[in-house]
């Protein structure tokens, strides 16, 4: 495994939606747009990321998507945290799958 550099701007970024589906379209765009201002990368399913909306298979699809639109200069951190120890790290692993170059991670706060 090799080590990352984790030193820059890594912003949450939102998660659209239109009529409560994820517009991933609109995500793309707004990927296109940050790539265009010097951030090292995006927290995806961060602070900003309406984590609790999504399902288990939207939180994948988010993130396979984030993945495949975000340029090769930029880091995509997956927000993986749950309330559960067993279900953060089958979500960490299956963000590792899908190509997120690290996790977010918070404690269950239960």
């Amino acid at each position: 495994m090799s080590k990352i550099n984790l030193h820059g701007i890594f912003p949450p970024i939102t998660t659209p939606f239109v009529d409560g589906e994820v517009a991933y379209d609109k995500l793309a765009f707004n990927i296109e747009q940050w790539s265009k201002t010097g951030l090292k990368g995006l927290v995806v399913m961060g602070s900003n990321g309406e984590y609790v909306y999504l399902s288990a298979a939207e939180k994948r699809k988010l993130v396979e998507k984030a993945v495949q639109q975000t340029p090769n200069h930029m880091l995509v951190i997956a927000g993986t945290g749950c309330e559960s120890t067993k279900e953060t790290i089958e979500l960490t692993r299956d963000c590792a799958d899908c190509g997120a170059h690290a996790a977010l991670v918070v404690t269950p706060h239960y």
